[in-house]
């Protein structure tokens, strides 16, 4: 007869890869006006069969020590399953979502039911540790999603400082154990970047090179664009006075004391995008990081009194190191104004009083020479 001792745990033992990556709006870069809201995706490769299973028959796990035995109709779980984040205290966390992957759509799992936050919450500014833990009841939703291939957590986020420059990049750990198997621990081996770039401006007066203080400058995406007075606002798209939406403002900067202003937290371009789609596909490069910028032109839309306004947008161009640089990257001088007859100066006023006394004098004079002419032909005849 055939003796059976059955102590093999029908599972499969071998630990599937979890292939952790991380992305930023589904890239692997992202550059936004500071302040904008963006999302960090944290994805990892799952076999729906690794969280939950009903046990066929009694037995006892492979590998577990103490020996861990079940029965048959009993609930087996994963030890646990953690992904762990510790975002930037430079921006805020305003959201975050854990969703599951079948090839087609991702469902979202339920925060009070399906995971907790063993470390941190769903909404933290500033943000920092932050930690998500299946429970249970999450492990069981997981495996019962037919074709499920992926999990991630997307935290949704935010800069706080709106004059933020400067790169901020981000991983991930996951943490799982299976019962009878040695925990395994990943991390995402690419970090995806946020950039945002300024730059200084000083105005001075052309004449004494005096700093000015008072000007007004906007900026334009582009030379046409400060041509036909678009430019770019609070909520980083480009507009003409008379289509700015309600809420919505002009990046603006006025010049100080020091004849100082600036511009901060401006989007850079950060990848080839050799196909004009607004996206980086697989086949565009990101640029290193001494690569990364953009141009801009700046306008000034008002200038201090006594002065012209500049007569042309001038260009500048932004990278990751402009805006804490010692340079001035916009070196911008205003001409006096030229004062106009009847602006109210003594002097113009006294030159057209004795302009229109001569005038009056010699039409006299040519009047009585005129009439003296007359008497004196009469005379003669």
């Amino acid at each position: 007869d055939l003796m059976y001792d059955i102590n093999v745990y029908p599972k499969n033992e071998v630990q599937h890869p979890l292939n952790p990556t991380k992305t930023i709006d589904g890239q692997a870069g992202e550059s936004l006006l500071a302040g904008s809201v963006f999302q960090w995706e944290a994805a990892v490769d799952i076999n729906p069969s690794d969280f939950y299973f009903v046990a066929s028959q009694d037995s006892t796990i492979p590998g577990s020590n103490p020996a861990i035995h079940v029965n048959k109709g009993d609930k087996v779980y994963m030890d646990y399953f953690k992904i762990y984040d510790k975002l930037n205290a430079s921006t805020e966390l305003l959201g975050t979502k854990v969703q599951v992957f079948d090839g087609k759509d991702w469902t979202d799992l339920d925060s009070k039911t399906d995971y907790t936050f063993t470390k941190g919450a769903a909404t933290m500014s500033p943000a920092g540790e932050n930690e998500v833990s299946l429970t249970q009841a999450g492990m069981e939703k997981v495996a019962g999603i037919s074709g499920a291939k992926k999990l991630r957590v997307v935290y949704q986020s935010k800069v706080i400082d709106p004059k933020f420059n400067g790169v901020i990049d981000n991983e991930f750990t996951v943490n799982k154990k299976e019962p009878g198997l040695t925990p395994d621990t990943e991390t995402n081996p690419n970090k995806p970047k946020l950039f945002t770039g300024g730059f200084d401006i000083e105005k001075k007066a052309e004449d004494t090179k005096d700093v000015l203080k008072g000007a007004e400058f906007r900026i334009a995406t582009s030379e046409q664009n400060a041509k036909d007075g678009i430019y770019l606002a609070t909520d980083g798209k480009s507009y003409a006075e008379s289509a700015l939406p309600t809420g919505v403002d002009f990046l603006t900067s006025t010049s100080d004391d020091a004849g100082h202003a600036a511009f901060d937290g401006l989007p850079l371009t950060w990848y080839d995008d050799t196909n004009n789609n607004g996206k980086q596909d697989d086949s565009e490069p990101t640029f290193s990081d001494d690569k990364i910028e953009r141009d801009y032109f700046v306008v000034e839309t008002k200038a201090p009194a006594g002065y012209e306004l500049l007569k042309d947008p001038q260009k500048v161009t932004v990278n990751l190191t402009t805006a804490d640089d010692k340079a001035i990257e916009a070196d911008i001088t205003d001409k006096p104004k030229t004062e106009l007859p009847f602006t109210g100066g003594t002097g113009t006023m006294l030159l057209i009083t004795v302009a229109v006394g001569a005038i009056g004098i010699g039409t006299a004079a040519v009047v009585m020479d005129k009439k003296r002419r007359q008497e004196a032909e009469s005379l003669t005849k």
